[in-house]
């Protein structure tokens, strides 16, 4: 998995500075109220917190492509949002001051087309 040392040689240097409102950002503080290490969405499936080693599905449903894709793309700024359309894979750090850095990664499965994966985890 990609670390925040290795965002600084892929030239991904700057934040992404929270965007009031976001669901990535609410997602971020419920990850921190509940003490979780890290969340996963999929296309397909629940959200997922890991709390304590103990992975807990949350939400009432599973989440669309659609759905998870806006997630990520309401926070990109363009040029970001570009390059995760052609690389279909990105990696980035999410500031929300006063509840911290995070370290998003978004991934595509090429055996499964049509379907988003996000991994998001306390920095």
């Amino acid at each position: 998995m990609i670390g925040p040392n290795d965002l600084a040689e892929a030239g991904n240097t700057a934040d992404l500075p929270h965007k009031s409102g976001s669901d990535l950002g609410k997602l971020i503080v419920s990850l921190v109220k509940n003490q979780a290490s890290d969340f996963r969405l999929m296309s397909g499936k629940r959200p997922i917190f890991r709390i304590a080693t103990v992975p807990h599905e949350v939400g009432n449903r599973p989440l669309t492509h659609e759905e998870v894709k806006r997630i990520v793309r309401d926070v990109l700024d363009e040029r970001r949002a570009e390059q995760h359309d052609v690389e279909q894979d990105l990696s980035f750090v999410y500031s929300i001051p006063e509840w911290g850095r995070f370290l998003v990664n978004t991934f595509h499965d090429p055996a499964q087309p049509g379907t988003i994966a996000v991994s998001v985890r306390t920095l």
